[in-house]
């Protein structure tokens, strides 16, 4: 039920195709979704793809917490790969449907988190936000491009910005 929903709400997009499977062969990774350039689907206009897992969830609690318990090995699997872009379903009506899409380099920084946390710790709930179905292109591009963007060995730094003005009086902005 999950996967099916997944493919409505991204075939409603006509720039999106959804290549989901319904077994579970391939670990991790449920299929993948084709990103056109535009509304005529062929091979001179696809894009890119964005991997994709999909889960179904019949907890009545989920849609009060949307979260999704992610085990090292996954992690450690998307952050060599391409990421991915994780569905879950909220099987209960009204049928609600939740993302978190990890780029590899956002996949590393969260096992370095769980590392430094504990070191035999084997997992970490990550918290999902809901898809807005009129945002799928928006939600499977960014998905794609983040990949992109992190996985050109871009460091992210924290950093305090000062104005010349705050500066002067020693004030962080």
């Amino acid at each position: 039920r999950a996967i099916h929903q997944i493919e409505g709400i991204v075939s409603s997009d006509t720039r999106l195709r959804p290549e989901l499977t319904m077994s579970d062969k391939i670990p991790y990774v449920d299929g993948t979704i084709l990103v056109y350039k535009s509304e005529k689907r062929n091979n001179k206009n696809l894009d890119f793809q964005v991997s994709v897992q999909v889960k179904g969830t019949e907890k009545s609690s989920f849609d009060r917490n949307p979260s999704f318990t992610f085990k090292k090995d996954m992690l450690e699997y998307y952050s060599r790969n391409s990421g991915i872009l994780f569905f879950v379903v909220s099987e209960t009506a009204p049928y609600t449907t939740y993302y978190k899409a990890i780029s590899p380099t956002q996949a590393k920084q969260i096992l370095k988190l769980i590392k430094k946390k504990k070191k035999d710790q084997k997992s970490i709930v990550l918290s999902l936000t809901r898809v807005n179905h009129k945002d799928i292109w928006k939600i499977v591009t960014s998905a794609h491009y983040t990949s992109q963007f992190f996985n050109s060995q871009t460091r992210i730094v924290s950093c305090l910005l000062y104005t010349s003005d705050a500066a002067d009086d020693g004030e962080s902005v």
